[in-house]
Formats: structure tokens, sequence, C-alpha cells
């Protein structure tokens, strides 16, 4: 080391033994850090051996320097540990700067010659100002440990090398940094120089500019605080709103909790209620069944009633008295002798029909049934002879009966053989009988029995009839005529008539035959007025009980649907569904104790019909009603269990939407096939639920289920109205193919029915996602309102709010305030709830609602408003009696919905609020549109008359469990042109795979829904004054439409559904008119493809053969457009 005070740079840069230890410090924590690669903060004698390539130490000798190292023995070093080890191994203690002394042996100067050779020999001769202490670590390490004085001495020549190295690098950036800072000091002087006269230009400038951005800056700031003073305002103002509305909120949740404490407390009066109603339902039958054994105790004394005629009796009265008009002209050809009464007129007549008298015509004589008619006078009992009766005669009788005035209609009928046809067109609605037959011919006798068949047949079951024998004037002993009085009597005994013996020409017992029917007949009308009061107040306490169970069931099924893994509220909601079925089977068993037919007021027998119709499908049996009640539960959790799909589980109702959002044909197919596997296990389940349902419709005299839900006139109605647009549903159906096989080629061929997965709908039935690729105009812009609706800032309940207005507009009724508060009008998440859109009626409270998992898409802006039209429906026959509140059929409910839909997705109503821009009324985009229409409309149908036939059919038994797979889809081929995209077998029930199928309910009522929306709204439409095309109509703002749509609903089900129909639009049944006529452009161009060629194949080909659809389809349709032509 160098003496001198001054020192040199190469002085400077040697390292002390401070930086030495540092150095070395360093370097220990470097190869820590290389063994700690996982950075535990420890290493153990694996880790070592990473150092292996660092050291080059053979791995026995890493163990060894781990185990020097590792003091306390316990099998893992700290980077304290290591670093301290490494220093101590070297003689350096860490934090220490004090020097160690070194004891001198004998040889010291031979070994420190040999350190400085070694110095010299690695180049670092008189570069260390603290030789010493390097040299006492060599020399420490050459007697301890030869092989790591090897490392120590690499150790230095790489440090002497990075010394040498960075020395000669800082004399280069010296000398550099010397050049450069003269050259800088020149240069920055003259740019000081220069930015000084440039500072002082711009100086001026830029203060010039300052004060003008000042200026404006100012004014700026000026206006924005203004905006933001106003914007201040409104926040305020939105803020007051909102904690008013929020005071509110809180004002509802507390009525909210006091209305469930009240709902509790009516719970348990409700019980007590229907205790009471079973009570009350005991002393109803025990007085019925007294009514009853006084009625047959009655019987064979009542009498004909009063006779009210209806309409259908005034028709058919103008039409027999034409034939009376003729058969009376040939009376006067038959005129017999008369006897003259003498002198007196008659006072008072009745008639009553007699057997003949004895004729000189052969042919007369042999006809029993060949009467005269006597008229007998009363107060004089003088005779007169009249001739026998052609067709039908009226006389009309007063008589006064305990101080009340009776008059008697008697319409005196031909009993010849010839005139039975007439007499029994009037048995039918008579209120009583009066058989007469001549004692003195058995032959008159014996045909009483004929008679009476036609009577049992024709009248009435309450018809009061008379038996009676004339002529007892000619036969003074009962004993020697042909047919005596006990013969009579025994005859009207068998029958459960009244028997009267008369004579019409001496006038005996006429009268008191005559007072005898008027004076039961009363008796049977105060009855009947009686039991009418009874069937009233007892119907006005049953729907005030009824109402609040229905109320309570319908909450209870709302919150079970919105939570379907909430096992407390699903034993709720059954529990309360089983109290509400007992309670309409108690209600359909009393009322059916009235012989409502026979009552006056229309209304009650209507409503009487409405109870036992709703309340009859309850099962007597208690273990059927179980074991069927098990059967539906069974089948709805086998529909509800989610299936496994790309990792998420979701459920069948979450289908429709997910495959609406893909495109390629695999995923597709793979979505496809695993929602279709889950209802297999439903299969079993299914045929016994057939079964029992046929059993139980067999109980209630139908031969099979079908009969109980549809009737042969309403099949009758669907097959015409599918023949009606059939034709229309092959073109838009090839056309549809076409697209589709450009879309996704080799998939299929031009003539096979389409794979349904390709339709991106679980059934093919509303393909409204396959729009972008079968638009016949794609360059002109379709109508979607999923972009409209974000970009306006759409949210979900903003839909519904748009439907409720659209009702406002029409002058009809806004939803209460709850629904907004009870409603669920999207997915709840992290939920298991029903997704499938649902309005609900809980009959109570103006209490409506609707549970959806809306999303904002053209699909779900149509189904909320058709929901919302339920709603609506809903609301105007809230009023009305419970029985009556339903629609009054199952198509009315939905075909108003979708009418409101069809009006709402008007491109001009679109246009009216703001989610179509720019649109015109070209026929490109009129095509366009009818097209998107023609997706969602024409493809239910026939799917709907598919399904339901095959249920038709596996009710009556042409079906059978062996074949349901198989038999479902060739009718799904047959009507629907669709097959399933792979081999289906009997293994699958993919029928169970629709919601309708799984909780047993009707489909067949969309079929005519859909054709009933279309006559509904072009009925609104004409009632607007609206005369374009009917896809251009919107409804909105017109108050008469409003008011018409308001008559369908506010009925319910108060009056016939056919009745409904014609006060609304004129005619009793359902028309497929409007419908054709709304598609009508369309028809025209896709007819106009099929004439030019582009539209080659119409028609389709099942695979099995079983149920193609013509051959010659395609031919007939060009055959009739090249007729059309030809004849224009």
């Amino acid at each position: 080391m160098p003496k001198d005070d001054q020192m040199t740079d190469e002085d400077m840069d040697m390292p002390s033994v401070a930086n030495m230890q540092q150095l070395i410090a360093a370097k220990a924590e470097e190869l820590f850090r290389a063994c700690d690669i996982e950075e535990k903060g420890f290493i153990i004698k694996k880790d070592m051996q990473r150092l292996k390539d660092e050291l080059g130490f053979p791995p026995e000798q890493l163990e060894d320097v781990f185990d020097s190292l590792d003091c306390d023995h316990n099998g893992y070093l700290t980077l304290e540990e290591f670093t301290s080890g490494f220093g101590m191994f070297l003689n350096i203690q860490m934090g220490n700067t004090e020097e160690q002394e070194i004891e001198h042996n004998p040889q010291e100067k031979e070994e420190q010659q040999l350190f400085h050779d070694t110095l010299d020999a690695l180049g670092a001769k008189g570069l260390y100002d603290d030789e010493e202490t390097i040299q006492a670590l060599w020399m420490r390490l050459r007697e301890t440990d030869p092989t790591l004085l090897r490392q120590f001495e690499g150790f230095i020549g790489k440090v002497t090398n990075e010394i040498r190295r960075s020395k000669l690098d800082h004399r280069t950036i010296e000398a550099a940094l010397q050049s450069k800072a003269t050259s800088h000091d020149t240069e920055v002087k003259k740019l000081y120089e220069e930015m000084e006269n440039q500072i002082k230009a711009e100086k001026a400038k830029v203060l010039a500019q300052e004060k003008f951005k000042e200026r404006e800056f100012r004014d700026q700031m000026e206006r924005e605080l203004r905006t933001k003073e106003a914007q201040l305002a409104d926040v305020q103002k939105r803020k007051s709103d909102l904690e008013m509305k929020v005071f509110r909120l809180n004002m509802n949740e507390a009525e909210t909790k006091s209305e469930n404490e009240r709902l509790q407390k009516e719970k348990l009066q409700l019980e007590e209620q229907v205790q009471e109603i079973a009570r009350n339902l005991s002393e109803s039958k025990s007085y019925i069944s007294q009514l009853q054994n006084q009625t047959k105790k009655d019987k064979i004394h009542r009498a004909k009633q009063a006779l009210n005629f209806t309409e259908n009796l005034a028709i058919e009265r103008e039409t027999l008295v034409k034939q009376l008009d003729i058969l009376k002209s040939v009376n006067k050809r038959l005129v017999d002798e008369r006897d003259m009464i003498d002198a007196n007129p008659l006072n008072g007549n009745i008639v009553a029909p007699s057997t003949p008298k004895q004729s000189s015509d052969p042919e007369e004589d042999d006809d029993p049934d060949n009467e005269n008619e006597n008229v007998v006078d009363i107060p004089t009992r003088r005779r007169r002879r009249v001739s026998a009766t052609i067709g039908v005669d009226l006389q009309v009788k007063m008589l006064n009966i305990d101080q009340r005035i009776v008059a008697l209609q008697v319409w005196d009928t031909a009993g010849q053989e010839r005139f039975r046809s007439i007499t029994k067109q009037y048995l039918r609605k008579s209120d009583g009988v009066v058989l007469v037959y001549d004692v003195t011919s058995e032959t008159t006798f014996r045909n009483v029995r004929a008679w009476m068949t036609s009577i049992q047949e024709a009248a009435d079951d309450d018809c009061v009839i008379t038996l009676v024998g004339n002529k007892i004037d000619l036969c003074d002993d009962d004993e020697k005529r042909p047919v005596k009085y006990k013969d009579g009597a025994k005859l009207a005994d068998e029958y459960g008539c009244l028997f009267f013996e008369t004579s019409a020409r001496q006038g005996t017992i006429i009268a008191e035959t005559m007072e005898a029917i008027a004076r039961l007949m009363q008796e049977k009308d105060d009855k009947q007025r009686k039991g009418e009061n009874i069937a009233k107040n007892l119907l006005d306490e049953y729907n005030h009980n009824i109402t609040e169970i229905a109320y309570i069931t319908s909450s209870s099924e709302f919150e079970y649907n919105i939570d379907l893994n909430d096992v407390n509220k699903k034993l709720i909601k059954d529990k309360n569904y089983e109290v509400y079925l007992a309670c309409l089977k108690i209600v359909a068993s009393v009322t059916k104790k009235f012989n409502y037919h026979l009552f006056n007021d229309k209304s009650l027998k209507l409503l009487l019909h409405r109870t036992q119709s709703i309340g009859i499908a309850a099962e007597n049996d208690t273990a059927k009603k179980l074991e069927l009640q098990m059967l539906k539960t069974n089948i709805k959790e086998v529909y509800q269990k989610k299936f496994s799909f790309n990792g998420s589980q979701i459920g069948i109702d979450e289908v429709q939407e997910l495959m609406g959002s893909m495109q390629n044909p695999d995923d597709l197919l793979k979505l496809w096939n695993s929602a279709y596997s889950v209802p297999s296990p439903m299969r079993e389940f299914y045929t016994k639920l057939i079964n029992l349902q046929n059993q139980q419709a067999k109980q209630n005299r139908f031969a099979d289920k079908t009969e109980s839900i549809i009737n042969t006139d309403e099949k009758k109605i669907v097959e015409k109205l599918w023949s009606e647009l059939r034709p229309l549903h092959l073109l838009l159906h090839a056309y549809i193919r076409k697209k589709i096989i450009s879309a996704y080629p080799g998939l299929m061929s031009s003539n096979e029915p389409i794979p349904i997965h390709l339709t991106r709908d679980m059934f093919g039935s509303m393909m409204t996602h396959l729009e972008r690729i079968v638009l016949p105009f794609p360059n002109v812009s379709g109508i979607d309102l999923g972009p409209a609706m974000i970009h306006n800032n759409f949210t979900e309940e903003r839909i519904f709010h748009y439907a409720d207005e659209f009702f406002v507009s029409l002058n009809l009724t806004r939803v209460p305030k709850n629904f907004w508060n009870l409603s669920i009008l999207k997915k709840i998440p992290g939920r298991n709830m029903a997704c499938h859109p649902t309005a609900f009626d809980m009959y109570k409270y103006d209490d409506v609602r609707i549970r959806m998992c809306t999303s904002l898409t053209s699909r779900d802006f149509y189904i909320v408003h058709h929901e919302m039209g339920h709603i609506q429906h809903y609301l105007q026959y809230k009023n009305l009696p419970f029985w009556f509140r339903r629609s009054p059929h199952d198509a009315f409910g939905e075909a108003i919905g979708d009418a409101i839909a069809l009006a709402t997705m008007s491109p001009t109503h679109l246009e009216r609020i703001g989610l179509l821009e720019n649109h015109t009324t070209s026929d490109e985009n009129n095509l366009n549109f009818l097209v998107t229409q023609g997706l969602s409309r024409l493809f239910l149908p026939p799917y709907a008359y598919a399904l339901d036939t095959w249920r038709w059919s596996v009710n009556n038994g042409s079906i059978k469990p062996s074949e349901y797979n198989k038999r479902y889809w060739q009718l799904v081929c047959q009507y629907q042109g669709m097959q399933p995209p792979t081999p289906r077998g009997e293994e699958y029930f993919d029928a169970g795979t629709k919601l309708h199928v799984a909780y047993d309910l009707s489909y067949i009522k969309y079929f005519l829904a859909h054709v009933f929306q279309f006559q509904i709204f072009d009925v609104l439409c004409r009632e607007a004054n609206y005369t374009g095309p009917l896809h251009l109509c919107d409804l909105h703002g017109s108050h008469r439409a409003g008011a018409k749509l308001k008559l369908l609903m506010e009925l319910g089900s108060s009056k016939p559904w056919d009745v409904i129909l014609e006060e609304f639009s004129g005619e009793r049944t359902f028309s497929a008119k409007p419908c054709l006529r709304y598609f009508q452009p369309l028809r025209d161009y896709l007819e106009k493809l099929v004439k030019i060629g582009e539209l080659k194949t119409v028609g389709w080909k099942c695979s099995d053969g079983s149920n193609n659809i013509l051959k010659n389809t395609m031919m007939m349709i060009v055959l009739c457009l090249t007729l059309i032509n030809l004849i224009n």
C-alpha cells in the first residue's frame, strides 16, 4: 500500500476491506437466491445441488459445505445463517470491520512470497489496498481446505478482471465526459444567447395569448358553472324524488309486512272457513237429500209450467206454421161428419187429443194412431164433432189457481204416425205432455208405450207426463170395456206419470185434470225459484272463500317458481294446491245436486256449469289421487333437472336463448342432443299418468282424456284452419329450407325435412334467430330491436313500461303499482328459478304479476307485450265472480296477447317509439318484415297440431308406449316438415322436452291463438279506421280500438266463447282469412319464385315414407300458376 499522503487514481480504485466484505456478502446472497428459487426464505441440502454449475463442486462436496454451514443441525439454512457461515468460513465477521490478527508461523515469509506470486499470476499485484487481509484469508484456506482455496483464487481472479475493466471504463468515460463538457459549455453559451432573444420575443406574444386565453377560460368557466348549477339543481330534485321514492318503498315494505301478517291471519281464518264449508256441505247434502226425496214423492203430481218461448222455439214454430198452413188445406178435404151443438157459444176450451172413432175407411180403421179431436165446452157440456188434428193447433186457457192466474198454452199435436216427426220437435221444449188413448180400443192403449219412448227421448227429464183414458162415456161397466181403469193406472205407475180417465164428449174430469196439472206446475215453479235463490246464496259464499284460497295458492306457486331449490316453498305450494283442488271438488259436488238445466236465470245456469267444469277433474279415490299427484311431481322434477353443457349447469328452459346465440352446427347439435336427453326418465311416469287420467275420464263419462279437453267440433275447426294455412306454410318452408342449405351446405338435401337444430330453435316453431340468413333482401336493413334497445339505453323493466303505456294509449287500464314491486322481470343471479315467461292472476287486491328472465332482444320485446296482454286481460275481468275469471276458450287469452304483440311489432309503431329509424315502406322492407313475422308465427301452428295429435292418439290408445318416439317424429315430419338431427330410438322421450307435455297442458290452443290473433288484429284495425296493408297497422292511441278490445276481455268466461266472438267480430268461429290477408304480399312473392324457377322444390319426403307429403305438391302449384297466367 502506498505510504504517500497523496493518493493516486489506482489507489482510489483499490477495494477496501469493507468493500471486500460487502462484495463477499453480496456474492453469498446471490448464491443463496440461486438455491432458493422457490423463494421459501430458507434452503435445504437438496437445494445446494443447484450451485453445482456455479461453483464447479461435485454433489458430495456441496453436501459437506452445507453440513459445515448448518451449525445448529436443523436441516435448513436461512439467508442470515448462510451469509454468516460463509463469512466465518472466510474468517469474516459480518458487520465487524476490525481486522483479525493472523498468527504467523515460521514459514510466514515463504508463504507471503507464494501469495504475492499468486497475485502476480492473477494480475492483482498492487491492486488492493488491504492485501494483508486477503493474504490472511488465503493462508487460512491454504491450511484448512486447499479445494476451497482454488475457488477463492478463482474468485479473486474474477474480481480483479472486473476491477480492471471497471477502471478502464472509468477512464474512458471520464475522458469522454471531459471532452463533452468542453463542447457542451460552448454550445450552451451559444444556445443561451439565442434563447434569451427568443424568450424576449415570445414573452410578449405569450403574455398576449395568455390574457386572451384567460379571458376565454373565464367565460367558459362561468358557462360551465351555470350549467353545473342547473345540473346540481336537477340532481337535488332527483335526490328529493329518490328520497320520496325510498320513503314510499319503506312505507310499501311496512304495508307489505302488515299485509303478510294479515294474510297469515286470513289463512288461519280460511282454514276455519274450510272446516265450516265442510260442515255446511254436510248440511247442504242433507238438505238436498231431503229435496230429492220430496221431489220423488211429488213426481206423480207434477204439471206443466207456464211456457216462456225461447228464440229457437220461435224459429221452429215459424217453420212449422208454414207446414201447418199446407196441412190445414189438406184438412179441409178430410172433413168428416160433424155433430153440431145446440145454441150456446163456448166460454173456454181445453184441447186434448183422443183416440179415433170408428170409420168406414179401412185404412183409417187399421191405423190406431189416427185420432180425432174433441173440444169440450165446460159450462154447457155440449159436444161438437171436429175433424182429426192435422199438424198442430194451439189453444190458451187461463186458470185461477189459489188466487194466482196461470196461463196454459196447449199445443194440440196430431197423434197419427205420419205426424210423429213434427210432434217430436214440440216435445223437446215442453214442460208437460198429455197422452190420450181410447179406453174402448186396446190398439191405441198398446201404442202408448211407443209414444212414451218418444217422449222420454225428446222431452226434458222433469217434463210432467199425464196419461189420459178418454171416452169412458161409451162403456159404463169398467169390467166390460177393452181397457180397464186398473190397466191405465198400472201403466201410469210404471212410467211415473199422472193418470186420469175422462169423457171429452160429456166434459167429465176435463177441468179437474187441467187444474191439477196447473196447480202442480205452480208448485214446481215455486220450488225452482227457491232452488235458484239457494244456489245464488251458496255460490256467493263459495266465491268469497275460493277467491281467498286461490290467492294463497297462487302466491305460494309464484314464490316457489322463483326459487326451485327451496324445499319448504315446494311443500307449502303442494299443500295449498291440494286444499285448492279439494275446495273446487267440494263446490263441484255441491252444485251437481242442482238440476240447473231447469232454472230460468241464464246467468246462474252458466255459472253452475262453470263451477262443475272447473271442479270435475278431481279424483274421488284417495289412493289414485295421491298416485296422480306423485306422477305429475315426478315428471316435473325430471323436466326441471339441470344438465351439464360446456362446464355449466343449465335447464331446458335456458336452452332456447343459448341456441339463439350459436351459429356453429356442431355446437347446436351438441346442445340439442344434451337437452333432448333430459326427459328420457319421464317416459315410464308418463305412461302411468295417461292410464290413470283415462280411468278418471271414464268416471266422468268420457271415453278417454282427449274427450274431456277437446270435442269433435273443435277438431274439425283445427282441420279446416290447417287446410287453409297449409299452402302458405309449404311455400315458406321451401324458402327457409333453401336458405338454410345455403348457410349450412352439405347438411341436408332440397327435398328433406329440415333438421331441427339448424333452425336454432328447440322445436323449430319460432325461428326468429334465422332472420339474418333468410331475409330476401339482406342488404336492406331489417328490424333488429336488440341493438336499437341497447342504443336507447333500454333496461329489461323499461320494455314492460312501454307495453303498459301502449295499453294506456288505448284508454285501457294501467297496471297497479304492486305489479312493479312483486313481479320478477329478469333472472335472479345465483338462483335456480323457472324462466318460462308466465303471467299470474293472483285473484285478489288487483294483484297481477309476471315472472320472466327478460333479455334485450326482438324475441323478448314480442314476448313482453304478449305477457302484458295477459295482464290487461286479468285487469279487465277482475270484478267477475271467480268462476268467470278466465278465458271463455283457451285460445282467447293467448290470441289477445299475440294480437297486442302483433300491433306493437308493426314497423309503424316501432318507428313511433324510436326503435326503428330511417325505415321506408318499400317492397323490400315489407317482404323482409313479413318473412320475419312468418318465422315467429307460421311454424308454430303445424308443430302444435303435430304435438297434440300425438297426445290425442296416446290418450285413445292408437299410439302405444313402445312407439312413442317413432310416432312423435312421424307427426312432426308430416305436419311441420322437421326431423331430428340424429336417429332417435325408443330409449328417448323427446315429446317430454316440451314444457306443456311435462306439465300436462293443452297446446292446441296455441294453434288456434296463432290464427285468432290475426282475426282480433283485423277487427281492431278496422275499428281504428285503418285501411292500408294489415301488417303496417298501428293501433297506438285509438280509443275506439281500445273499447272494442275491452269488450272482448271484460266478459271473461261469463258467456260461451262463440257468443263473445260473434259480439266482437260478427263471426261465430275462428277464421284464417285475416292471417292469409296479412301475409298475402309474402305469398305472392314466394309464388313468383316458384314460377321463375328460383324455388324448385316445394314439399318434403319423410325418411320412413309413412307420412310423405304428396309428391305432386310442387307440380300442382306450378300448374295452378300456369293456369292463372293463361287466364290473365
